[in-house]
């Protein structure tokens, strides 16, 4: 796994080139790499296509997930989207339907952070779904130094533990504070993460330290890659890699110009 992540980094940061003008790689995704989140929505009517992949290892068995996502900027400081996560495997399967809205409340100011509210809801329907829906609300905050950003997510969860899904379950709560820094010659983002969350399947708090990078491959395409190391109360652990790619476009992309 840190083989990988080392080949996929290099292979980001070699890919970037300079892109002016272009600042969607900064605009921090949920798990993309880090689960840390900006206070910043997508680009008014501006979409998102991500197609990321993530592996992790606990207790010797190892755990494949894509999760296909779209986003969509409904509003100037709002996006709306939706996934589908989907465990790979014998044993795996659709992990049911999530939808969430983002609402970012102000914009950065001298004395106040960037602050958004988010809000998922993971719904029944698949194999490695729940028996019932899920809600999660999230407070994230946002304070710029130049090229460098700090982001503080704090996570509250409402759902049973028998009616959690497989994967990307809700935690009853969590919280988490990043860091990112902008490379300056190149279109790349550097990533470091710590957080602290509670499942809501049980009482072992868990410990995460993560990084990575985000890219811009394109003017559409940003590259991602991030590990993470997760530590539980009870002394378990767990490594995850994930890597990803996000495509973004307006619906001139979709309707060229001059098609019928």
């Amino acid at each position: 796994m840190v083989r990988i992540f080392i080949g996929a980094l290099a292979l980001g940061a070699l890919c970037a080139g300079r892109l002016s003008a272009q600042t969607d790689f900064r605009n921090l995704d949920d798990g993309r790499p880090i689960a840390t989140e900006d206070a910043w929505p997508i680009e008014h009517r501006g979409f998102e296509l991500l197609a990321p992949v993530a592996i992790s290892r606990a207790a010797g068995r190892t755990e494949s997930v894509v999760t296909p996502e779209l986003g969509w900027g409904i509003l100037r400081n709002a996006m709306i989207g939706g996934k589908l996560p989907v465990l790979l495997g014998s044993n795996g399967g659709i992990a049911g339907p999530r939808a969430y809205a983002f609402y970012n409340f102000n914009s950065e100011s001298a004395s106040l952070p960037g602050f958004a509210l988010r809000a998922d809801v993971a719904f029944p329907g698949g194999v490695a779904a729940g028996d019932r829906a899920t809600v999660a609300l999230k407070a994230i905050a946002t304070r710029s130094w130049g090229r460098f950003r700090t982001h503080l997510n704090v996570v509250h969860g409402f759902g049973e533990g028998a009616s959690l899904p497989a994967t990307d379950a809700a935690p009853r709560w969590g919280a988490s504070l990043a860091s990112d820094l902008l490379s300056i010659r190149r279109s790349t983002l550097f990533l470091f993460e710590v957080r602290a969350a509670e499942p809501t399947a049980g009482d072992d708090l868990e410990w995460t330290a993560a990084g990575g990078l985000r890219s811009q491959l394109t003017p559409t395409l940003v590259f991602d890659v991030g590990v993470a190391t997760s530590i539980a109360r009870d002394g378990g652990s767990q490594r995850s890699f994930t890597l990803g790619l996000t495509h973004t476009f307006g619906l001139a992309a979709l309707w060229p110009r001059g098609a019928q």
